[in-house]
């Protein structure tokens, strides 16, 4: 198996390591940089990684630009799946701009609620819900969902994943 350094996934892939290992977002952003200047047609599969990159940074344009590139992908890590309309709500929140957040967090909380019920028993979108709610400030009604999303997991199950 060959490293190809030219593909896209490759490069941010490789970028992001120091991302998630040293936070720095500096070879991130370059990757994706030239990714902007070279290869815009290559966006929609390194967005989820721009958007980290941007929230990072607190940069604002880049977090607006970044959701949109992602098109009507899922904005994912691993199981955890957040909606649009809940990354909407946090760049709002961060352009201090509160009334949007608010609007944003109740659309994100109206689709997570469908998704939860078409999927009671399945953790993941009830933490999504719970933290939509946290958003919202509904603090009673995250901390029942973060209750119910918890008893998924039995005591030694959770035991066995906490490292020793």
């Amino acid at each position: 198996m060959a490293i190809e350094p030219a593909d896209v996934d490759t490069k941010v892939a490789l970028a992001a390591v120091q991302f998630h290992w040293k936070a720095d977002t500096q070879p991130l952003h370059q990757a994706i940089d030239s990714i902007r200047a070279t290869n815009p047609g290559a966006l929609p599969s390194v967005a989820n990684d721009w958007l980290s990159c941007a929230l990072a940074e607190r940069d604002i344009a880049a977090a607006r630009n970044a959701l949109d590139a992602f098109g009507e992908t899922l904005l994912t890590d691993y199981a955890v799946h957040l909606n649009r309309p809940s990354m909407e709500g946090i760049i709002a929140r961060m352009s201090k701009d509160e009334d949007d957040a608010q609007l944003a967090f109740t659309r994100a909380r109206a689709e997570q609620e469908k998704i939860v019920e078409a999927q009671p028993d399945y953790g993941p979108p009830l933490c999504v819900l719970g933290l939509i709610d946290a958003a919202l400030g509904h603090k009673e009604e995250a901390l029942r969902e973060a209750g119910v999303q918890s008893s998924f997991f039995p005591c030694k199950k959770m035991q066995s994943m906490v490292p020793s």
